[in-house]
């Protein structure tokens, strides 16, 4: 019979549309990428939802997962931005705006609002469109997933716990490339020590 090609390739089981309970679990570095607006600094969002639930492999049952990639920017217009902004509640102030660690996101909990679309391919997708945060009443989860912080400047490129995925895509940053090229009279950066760590404040979640 051959191998059989179609149009929208294979259908996976889709996440219901809506409201549901999200927990960041990791946070991926991916270095600088190429995009169609030219090299930005990227890095993915990690999140289990642990009212959405299948049996793996070992037939145990664990929290669906899903990721959402963002370029580094805590620009007011930028998706990082907003979506910080709307799961936090309120702005951040311009202190934090010169230097906010992401990697507080693990363990936060949020309401993740996911959409379903029609891609390039013709296939019906999800993604995550909005993060907000919990109702009032809900109750804080911890995360069940292995948790994961990950960063070129902390980890280099020793990639051990990430995802298949994750490490092809590092591979492709200019980081990567310029490591296993690197150029020539290259001065070394000296490290940034700055502690971009925030105070708690009452009621946020990060």
């Amino acid at each position: 019979m051959g191998i059989i090609a179609k149009e929208g390739g294979q259908q996976r089981e889709l996440l219901p549309a809506g409201n549901t309970h999200g927990v960041c679990y990791g946070i991926i570095d991916l270095g600088t990428q190429d995009g169609d607006y030219g090299p930005k600094h990227e890095c993915c969002v990690l999140f289990e939802m642990p009212t959405l639930r299948f049996d793996d492999e070992d037939g145990k049952n664990i929290p669906k997962t899903k990721n959402k990639w963002y370029s580094i920017s805590l620009h007011e217009k930028s998706n990082m931005g907003i979506d910080l902004t709307s799961w936090r509640g309120r702005p951040f102030t311009e202190e934090e705006k010169k230097g906010f660690d992401i990697t507080n996101l693990i363990g936060a909990n949020c309401l993740l609002n996911i959409q379903h679309y029609v891609g390039k391919d013709n296939a019906t997708k999800d993604k995550i469109s909005s993060i907000t945060p919990l109702m009032q009443g809900m109750k804080k989860k911890e995360p069940e997933s292995k948790t994961i912080n990950y960063s070129i400047a902390d980890n280099g490129f020793n990639f051990d716990g990430l995802p298949e995925w994750a490490v092809n895509q590092l591979k492709k940053s200019s980081e990567y490339a310029n490591a296993e090229s690197p150029p020539q009279n290259q001065q070394p950066q000296p490290e940034d020590t700055t502690d971009y760590s925030q105070p708690p404040v009452d009621d946020l979640p990060f």
